[in-house]
């Protein structure tokens, strides 16, 4: 710990992010927590690792580290850039915090490992049918022929990436069969599934075994980007909330972020999880004080022995 009887705090996120500049002065300010920000798009003076019997014990072990962002493999456009150097160079460094995070902490807001794991869409889709989560049918291919036969059967679809580009959310499109070709379904798997229709969502929030799921409205295919409408924290059946518990036990996950869509027959189909989606707009727009709560967590979190 940093002090005696103090605890001490880890967050790990780009410079600027709102939720790591807010839940930080929670934490200092009602716990009187000791936090330490390490801004991972600007941390190379803190990558200094010793191993044998050099420097022992030169790092403060933090009592719980949040990783809230990390380093995303992102290149800019550049017609002098060496790719191989940059990839290279960016997968060093990520590798390189990801062992002075593991070194530094005693317990973790969603182990490095797990967090990593989840982050693939495949493997989200297989761990939400293994918790019994009802999922919209869906085909991942580079195969335009499949893809073909899956919107004919199936239509009308919606696409996404499998990750992110620059670190921003992947986005969500209605699927036109007029903007493919057997050439660009080669160059990366996509995800299709089937639309479901309907305009009632669910993000549910989950810190360890507390479930909160906020239901708001949206015509948007994508609704996350749409804050017109307020949220309200409300009840889920003990099914979904039975499956959603499932999900995190499958995956490893302290924390989550679920999306589901009600289809218009009245069933919650899951879209995805984030393990750090983002959660702060709920607040206002619900009116539940939920940075409070996940700032208890933390807390909570760091008092296990």
């Amino acid at each position: 710990m940093a002090q005696a009887n103090r605890i001490s705090v880890c967050i790990v996120s780009f410079s600027g992010d709102a939720h790591a500049e807010i839940i930080s002065s929670i934490l200092e300010r009602k716990y009187s927590a000791y936090v330490k920000t390490i801004h991972a798009d600007q941390c190379q003076d803190i990558l200094s690792l010793n191993y044998g019997n050099i420097q022992k014990n030169k790092n403060i072990i933090y009592d719980v580290i949040w990783i809230r962002r990390k380093n995303f493999l992102y290149l800019k456009p550049d017609i002098n850039i060496n790719f191989d150097l940059a990839i290279n160079s960016a997968q060093s460094s990520q590798d390189a915090l990801d062992a002075f995070i593991s070194q530094s902490g005693r317990h973790f807001i969603n182990p490095i490992d797990k967090a990593a794991k989840i982050e693939n869409k495949a493997i989200q889709l297989r761990i939400s049918e293994s918790a019994g989560l009802r999922t919209p049918l869906t085909l991942i291919s580079t195969s335009y022929t499949e893809i073909m036969e899956f919107e004919n059967n199936h239509g009308p679809l919606v696409i996404k990436s499998m990750r992110s580009i620059g670190g921003s959310p992947t986005g969500t499109f209605l699927f036109n069969a007029h903007l493919i070709s057997p050439e660009n379904c080669m160059l990366a798997p996509a995800i299709y599934q089937e639309k479901i229709c309907g305009t009632n969502h669910l993000r549910v929030v989950v810190f360890g075994s507390k479930i909160l799921p906020f239901e708001y409205e949206s015509n948007n295919l994508d609704s996350r980007f749409d804050a017109r409408n307020g949220a309200s924290l409300v009840a889920v059946t003990e099914s979904l909330r039975s499956g959603i518990l499932r999900f995190m036990a499958i995956s490893g996950l302290k924390m989550g972020i679920f999306d589901f869509k009600k289809s218009n027959a009245g069933e919650w189909y899951f879209l995805e999880v984030n393990q750090q989606g983002a959660f702060a707009y709920l607040d206002p727009l619900s009116g539940y004080p939920i940075l409070l709560d996940f700032a208890k967590f933390i807390i909570d979190e760091a008092n296990i022995t």
